[in-house]
């Protein structure tokens, strides 16, 4: 029993010893008068300014941001050399028939001789489908 209450006393005293100065939250005619001596100084306190309306008025803009999406006048010029780039930009997307000047095979079938389709024709159908009234 004895031991527990020196063990408390103990520590209460140095809990006391190295207590740090408690703030109330009162200020004292002391702490004025440091605050008055600093402001004569001429110290102000680290705080975010925010800059008056003539201030962000005033602001530099630089004008080619402003024209970004502005789309300028071409000349007959400029237009004729985009035209050209971009005809000589299809002829590389072009197929290989179409360059060397020959037929497709889906060309080739639809230029068929008459004599050809006409066979065709005959395969296909008989007398009772020739002429305007076919259906009777």
């Amino acid at each position: 029993m004895q031991v527990r209450i020196l063990l408390k006393r103990l520590v209460l005293i140095k809990v006391t010893m190295f207590q740090p100065n408690e703030v109330d939250g009162i200020v004292s005619n002391e702490d004025f008068q440091l605050i008055k001596e600093l402001k004569d100084e001429g110290y102000e306190a680290a705080t975010f300014k925010i800059p008056s309306s003539e201030q962000l008025s005033a602001k530099c803009l630089n004008p080619i941001k402003l024209e970004a999406h502005v789309r300028s006048k071409l000349s007959k010029q400029e237009r004729v050399a985009l035209l050209q780039v971009d005809r000589d930009w299809w002829a590389k997307q072009q197929a290989e028939a179409a360059l060397e000047g020959d037929a497709t095979s889906y060309q080739k079938s639809k230029s068929s001789s008459f004599s050809s389709r006409e066979k065709k024709q005959q395969r296909q159908g008989g007398k009772q489908f020739r002429g305007r009234k076919a259906w009777k």
